[in-house]
């Protein structure tokens, strides 16, 4: 398998090692490329397309459909803004405890809401990557193909 099949395709399977090598390629360059202004931030929507191949592949390795690497991305797309909607309603409830000198409670508690559903989100996507990079593939071939080669060239 070549670096480009790695970061490019999201057919085959690939290996643990090569999941987690891949994984830190793009982890470290989006951080080095995000500092980047419009630039870094148009590279790194564009490194999504090479996430979804490590992904899926690796996730093919396990036996699975590259389609559940979604579970997270929603988690992250729905948590916070359950976050947000719990934070507007605390804001909008306590309005009248403004008067009463208790701002900064009714502040913290609507920063909290919103820290929560991220943190939620943080969380499924940790337990997520660890459990597709700790997994073992499945032995032999499966429906995606043959078992990951174990160099890349």
């Amino acid at each position: 398998m070549s670096w480009l099949t790695l970061f490019f395709s999201p057919e085959g399977r690939i290996n643990r090692a090569h999941f987690w090598l891949g994984w830190l390629i793009l982890f470290g360059g989006g951080l080095l490329i995000g500092w980047f202004p419009v630039f870094g931030q148009i590279a790194v929507l564009l490194s999504l397309y090479c996430h979804v191949c490590v992904y899926a592949k690796r996730l093919h390795d396990m036996g699975r459909t590259g389609w559940l690497q979604i579970i997270p991305f929603l988690a992250f797309a729905i948590l916070p803004l359950v976050g947000l909607i719990m934070s507007g309603a605390t804001v909008f409830s306590n309005l009248h405890r403004f008067d009463n000198g208790a701002d900064w409670w009714v502040i913290a508690q609507a920063f909290g809401w919103l820290a929560l559903g991220f943190l939620a989100a943080g969380t499924i996507w940790t337990i997520f990557l660890i459990w597709i990079g700790a997994s073992g593939g499945q032995p032999g071939e499966n429906r995606f193909g043959p078992p990951a080669p174990t160099s890349l060239a």
